[in-house]
């Protein structure tokens, strides 16, 4: 029984830490600065105006796809690190609890 209340407590404390350093994490992503086009006005669908509009549509497409290539990219490399802190809070709690029963064990002699 005092395994598993142990490792709850230890757990908990691991992901109280962890949701402490997503909070800091939040605060800094940077928002993207894509400037959008603005709307289109059809005026002539074939003239210079719709080509300037396009232009900067594509513009800011572009710009979208490599924010959100960026931030891909971190997103794999935080799930990878991640899962190594997960990894080793989990060895960590494995670790105390073999301790304990070993405890637990000496001391009762079971």
């Amino acid at each position: 029984m005092s395994t598993i209340r142990s490792s709850v407590v230890l757990s908990t404390l691991l992901l109280a830490g962890s949701a402490h350093a997503q909070q800091a994490a939040v605060a800094d992503i940077p928002p993207y600065d894509c400037k959008k086009p603005g709307e289109y006005q059809p005026i002539d669908k074939s003239g210079p105006e719709q080509a300037r509009f396009v232009k900067r549509r594509d513009a800011y497409k572009t710009c979208v796809d490599e924010y959100a290539k960026v931030a891909r990219a971190k997103v794999a490399e935080l799930s990878a690190e991640a899962d190594a802190w997960n990894a080793a809070g989990n060895k960590a709690i494995d670790e105390f609890n073999a301790y304990v029963q070993q405890s637990n064990q000496a001391i009762t002699g079971k």
